[in-house]
């Protein structure tokens, strides 16, 4: 495996990793995340049962979610693009991207709107990686073509 290569499945594995915790901390949480407060104006204690229930059901789902997006973007990068398959050096990068981007601008205007602290540093660095990662795997194809 080149150097280029091996760049490219270290940025995609960290991305990985980071949204497979992001995912279980959403999954398991029993409250809403802290910005969520700052967003609401409320504590937790203060949110009725029923509104509780749904808000802890759309966060654990965006938590299977994003799991969903880390298990595909481990087992894309640990067969595939290890083997070094062209068609994988692009898939990885795209399938990260169409799970983080979305949840990037959501969270961002969150932020924007509310002014709350939201997530959004860790998000852009995971699309940072992945968009490395893509480069360098480009780059190994390349260079595997010559």
């Amino acid at each position: 495996m080149s150097r280029a290569l091996k760049l490219a499945v270290g940025c995609h594995l960290v991305v990985a990793l980071g949204a497979a915790a992001m995912g279980l901390v959403y999954l398991f949480s029993p409250r809403f995340m802290p910005y969520h407060a700052q967003v609401t104006g409320a504590d937790w204690e203060a949110i009725p049962a029923g509104t509780q229930r749904l808000i802890l059901a759309f966060q654990r789902g965006s938590g299977v979610a994003v799991i969903a997006c880390a298990l595909a973007l481990f087992v894309l990068t640990l067969v595939p693009l290890r083997r070094g398959e062209r068609w994988a050096m692009r898939a990885v990068p795209a399938v990260g991207l169409v799970g983080l981007v979305p949840l990037a601008v959501i969270i961002g205007r969150l932020g924007a709107e509310t002014g709350a602290a939201v997530p959004l540093p860790p998000l852009l660095g995971a699309i940072g990686l992945l968009a490395g990662g893509g480069i360098a795997s480009e780059l190994a194809a390349g260079r595997k073509r010559r």
